[in-house]
């Protein structure tokens, strides 16, 4: 049967690789947020909001990351000893507050677009608070040592909690997303305009929130049917998720920015044509 460590290894080399993927949508992401759209000249408005939530995320990726190099080191000097129970808090801590803060987010982005009404955001905000309390009391066992990783029956309870976790994300995701999506779909047929613009919007919503959710549920199987054998499968998923959290984030604010650039250009040609073939024809 494969070791901790190895399973630690693998798990920390598809995340390392993972992380520079998202180190690149990072340096994208805060050029469109730092500097205007035309040069490299500072913003004298970022968005605040969406800067110190990219600048945290940020800050947990590496942080996670250099844990799990700590971990990974430390499993292959434990020669065959008892794995303690507090070893792997810190990092899922990590892992989980992001996802907590992405979906914050995302249930923040559903309430602007339903005019701040918290009646349609009331069922992912009940889920949400259902994340963190998953999240309270896995902490709490494996603080305690009453849910680390001792016996399987301990190893059975911590996983209840994580799939709880995971099921009540991808519930909050798939709700949150497919309602910002709907409400833009209906604003347009309201309005008659179907602009290229809203059907951008709709689709890399419907992307990003898909990758996100696929990773989730790839995760939530694997902690499912996942036992002390299998362990490499759910530190690969969890890898896997926690980088994916991150870049789908990053992804929305770069392709709504670039896109938001094209379209102000089309339009100002659209305006400069006319002018243009005037001032031919007059002179």
């Amino acid at each position: 049967m494969i070791s901790i460590a190895e399973v630690a290894v693998i798990a920390t080399f598809v995340q390392a690789i993972l992380y520079g993927l998202y180190i690149s949508t990072l340096i994208y992401c805060l050029r469109w947020l730092l500097f205007t759209d035309e040069g490299w000249k500072l913003r004298k408005r970022p968005q605040s909001v969406m800067l110190g939530v990219t600048v945290v995320l940020f800050i947990l990726s590496t942080s996670d990351l250099v844990l799990s190099l700590y971990n990974t080191i430390f499993f292959s000097n434990l020669n065959g000893g008892d794995v303690p129970s507090y070893i792997g808090v810190p990092t899922f801590i990590i892992e989980n507050v992001t996802v907590v803060i992405v979906d914050c987010v995302l249930i923040y982005r559903c309430w602007v677009v339903y005019a701040r009404s918290w009646r349609f955001v009331s069922l992912p905000l009940v889920l949400w608070v259902g994340d963190i309390g998953c999240l309270i009391l896995f902490i709490y066992w494996s603080s305690t040592g009453e849910g680390g990783w001792g016996g399987s029956s301990d190893f059975t309870r911590r996983n209840r909690v994580l799939e709880a976790f995971y099921a009540c994300t991808i519930a909050t995701n798939v709700y949150a997303t497919s309602a910002i999506i709907f409400k833009i779909w209906y604003v347009s047929r309201q309005s008659n305009t179907e602009s290229q613009r809203l059907r951008f919007t709709i689709r890399v919503v419907a992307e990003s929130g898909l990758l996100y959710t696929l990773t989730s549920i790839m995760l939530l199987c694997g902690t499912f049917f996942a036992s002390e054998a299998l362990l490499v499968l759910q530190a690969l998923f969890t890898g896997i998720n926690f980088s994916m959290t991150g870049i789908a984030f990053n992804l929305i604010l770069i392709r709504v920015s670039q896109h938001r650039v094209q379209t102000e250009n089309q339009d100002h040609m659209r305006k400069l044509t006319p002018l243009c073939d005037r001032t031919l024809v007059r002179s």
